[in-house]
């Protein structure tokens, strides 16, 4: 992990480091920010996980949003493109309230309904396979 954040009381997202990937969510930072760049988006964060190259950050209404690298599908935004370099929800998790974020090569989010979901690569077992897949495990 090469880049980092922080979320105000208020809710607000900032992040900096390594945007090689677009993990800062932030197209107009083009390589690295050692200044704190912040989300432009109206939400309200609660919580952040940065992956090893991507960025999941949880609103306090319990959405995922993500940014990054997305080469194994590890940002979950039903796209094919390998760098999501917007912050942008996260669909593979429908309408689930989420209500704990976590990140890797992978990503999980815990429900409110005490449901694990997780999708991107498993190349270390993270789903309990050995295949490298985009999936969804509940």
């Amino acid at each position: 992990m090469c880049h980092m954040g922080a979320i105000t009381s208020s809710g607000k997202l900032y992040l900096w480091g390594c945007n090689k990937y677009g993990q800062l969510g932030n197209p107009k930072v083009k390589t690295n920010s050692s200044i704190p760049t912040q989300e432009c988006s109206k939400e309200k964060f609660a919580e952040l996980a940065c992956g090893l190259t991507h960025t999941l950050a949880l609103t306090k209404e319990g959405y995922v949003y993500a940014a990054g690298d997305n080469d194994e599908g590890q940002c979950g935004v039903g796209k094919d493109e390998e760098i999501i370099h917007k912050f942008e929800s996260v669909d593979v998790l429908g309408e689930h309230h989420v209500t704990k974020i976590i990140a890797g090569c992978h990503s999980a989010a815990i429900t409110s309904e005490e449901h694990i979901y997780v999708w991107g690569t498993s190349t270390f077992g993270q789903f309990q396979s050995p295949e490298r897949s985009v999936s969804l495990t509940s």
